[in-house]
This record gives structure tokens, sequence and C-alpha cells, in this order.
């Protein structure tokens, strides 16, 4: 069976009609909250910390490691969208790598709503263009996510089993993301709940929807890709997290280790999603100060710890979401060019 997204069905579907557009024409202004919140976070944690001393520390890390960082959350972004063309093509929907690129960032952009509930545009992204039933997509972007919190929980998890005197913790929450894994890969219990939800009467109604989201999931959470996509999320938030241990490097008496990185780096993401705030903005920043300062030698003071804070978030969130804006515009162009052809 042919897959829907080839090359010559999008180009019949865009001769025929294009869709209305899926993003608001005052998608700018309303990001604008998104991006004051994040400048109170950042006022508040130079109020936390003395503000001339943070602006020191963060001129004192030098430029190469700043680089590197940017290179490798780059390269950590470029393996997460391999993983979703690898999801994507699960489903039988081939598209050209480009264009599975710009999805995934045009989601990247729309993961600082709350929960990053807004990355599932991108079915209607694949809707939208190739024709892809929204009920066949959405449970990908539900495979994305929960394969990102086990691994961020086992990555967290096993660089707590470094700290001294957290192995207790560290074993634990290995043990409750493998708990996790093996419930997302049991079929038994992806039927269990597809039985439960068909008894509510709405969900009922849209049976067949749901029965298409359940077959999937399920092509998705087998052994084989589940084991590739898991793979992929432990190298893509691996690299990330390690952008805090080469930043806290520079500074002397530091005390942050490569296994502190991953702590200071995954827990705070975890505690950021939980708090359902957009990008989890404040509470992800907060947290990592936090355990940097906790895990921290004598010379990570307050104002190092903001410092590696900051510079860390620059690196791996707000350079996502700028390429994310970036791919969204170009999405954008495209689009009104397909209009205007």
């Amino acid at each position: 069976m042919e897959a829907q997204g080839s090359v010559g069905s999008i180009a019949r579907s865009d001769a025929i009609a294009v869709p209305p557009d899926i993003f608001p024409k005052d998608l700018g202004r309303k990001a604008i909250p998104f991006f004051l919140l994040g400048i109170a976070a950042y006022v508040a944690l130079f109020f936390f910390a003395d503000a001339r001393d943070t602006w020191k520390h963060i001129d004192h890390v030098s430029g190469a490691r700043v680089f590197l960082c940017f290179a490798l959350s780059f390269a950590s972004l470029l393996v997460r969208a391999v993983r979703w063309q690898f999801f994507v093509r699960l489903i039988g929907v081939t598209t050209p790598f480009a264009d599975a690129l710009l999805v995934f960032f045009v989601g990247i952009a729309m993961s600082v709503t709350p929960g990053k509930v807004g990355e599932l545009v991108k079915s209607l992204l694949l809707k939208e263009r190739w024709e892809v039933p929204a009920a066949r997509s959405a449970p990908l972007v539900v495979a994305e996510r929960l394969t990102d919190v086990v691994a961020v929980l086992l990555l967290g998890g096993g660089g707590l089993l470094g700290v001294p005197g957290a192995a207790t913790a560290g074993a634990v929450t290995v043990l409750f993301a493998a708990g996790l894994l093996v419930l997302y890969v049991s079929q038994p219990a992806a039927l269990f709940i597809v039985r439960q939800l068909s008894r509510i009467p709405f969900v009922a109604r849209r049976h067949d929807k749901l029965m298409a989201m359940h077959a999937s999931l399920e092509q998705a959470s087998r052994p084989g890709p589940t084991a590739v996509a898991m793979a992929l999320a432990l190298l893509a938030w691996g690299l990330q997290s390690s952008c805090v241990w080469i930043i806290a490097g520079a500074f002397d008496g530091s005390g942050i280790s490569f296994a502190g990185g991953l702590v200071a780096y995954c827990a705070p993401l975890l505690a950021g999603a939980l708090a359902l705030l957009p990008g989890g903005l404040g509470a992800t920043e907060a947290s990592m100060t936090g355990v940097l300062l906790a895990l921290g030698g004598p010379g990570l003071t307050k104002s190092v710890a903001v410092a590696v804070t900051l510079l860390s978030r620059i690196v791996a969130f707000w350079f996502a979401v700028a390429l994310g804006f970036a791919a969204l515009v170009t999405w954008r162009i495209r689009r009104k060019r397909a209009i205007t052809v």
C-alpha cells in the first residue's frame, strides 16, 4: 500500500485546494505574554543573586564553551527530529526529511504552551500538507512525550546514582522510569485503557478514531520501535544535559560532576513540566539554580549558579525556541507561495 505522504500526492493536493491556515493571524501578539513571563523569571533570578556578579560570571565563560554547548544543543534537536521522522514512517507516511524537519521545529515553537500540548500542531500540519488523519498521527506526539519523560527520568536517576548520598533516590527514579516503560509497551494495558474510554458516551461516538489512535500508538510502542526511540531520546537529552556540566566546569571549585550535571538539568525539566507553565518558565530556572547550589562545591555561589542556569537555558531552551519560530515563519511563507501558485 502506497504511503499517504508521497511527493506526487503532495503536488496534487496543493493543486486542488489549500486548507485554512491553522495558525491565528495574531500569533505574534499571543506569544508576548510568554516572553514577558520569561523576562519576569530572569529578573527574579537576578534579584535572587547579585546582578553585577552574575554578569561577571556569565562573561567569564569562554566563547568556545558556549559554542560547544550550542552545537550539542543543535545536535540534540536533530536527533529528536530523526526520531520524529522514524515515528511518522512507522504509520506508513513518507515525507522528505527536510519537510519532516520543518514540521518538527514548528512543533518546538509550540512547545512553549503549558504541558507542551501545543506540539500536537504537528498532527495538524501532517493533515494539512499530506492529508494524514490526525487520529493516526496524534499518538506519535504522545509517544514522543512518553519516551522523553522516561529518558529524562533514566538520565536524572542515573545521575543521582553517581551523587554521594543520593543512590537510593537514584535507584527509585530508575525503577519508576522502567515501570513507565513497561506500561508503555504493554498491549494489554493499552487495550484496557481503550475499553474503559469506550464506555464514555462522548468517546464511544468516536470509536473509529479511538481505534485508529490505538493502532498508531500500538505500532510506535512495539519493543523494536521503542528500543530505537529510547536510544535516540537518551542520546538527545544526554547531549543537552552535558551543557550544564560543561558550563559549570568554567568555574573553579564548582564541584559539578557529569552526574551532577545530569541531575541539575533533568530534575528541573520535570519540575517545569509538572508546573504546567509555558515552557516551564520560572519553575525550571528556580529548580536548576537550587539543584546547582545543593550539589555544587564552595566555588558555586548564588551568582555562579544563576549564571550557569541562564547560560544553560539560553543554549538549550531559548535557542530551540528561536529555531522553532524561524521554522514557523518558513512554513507560513511556503504556504502563502502554495496559495499563489
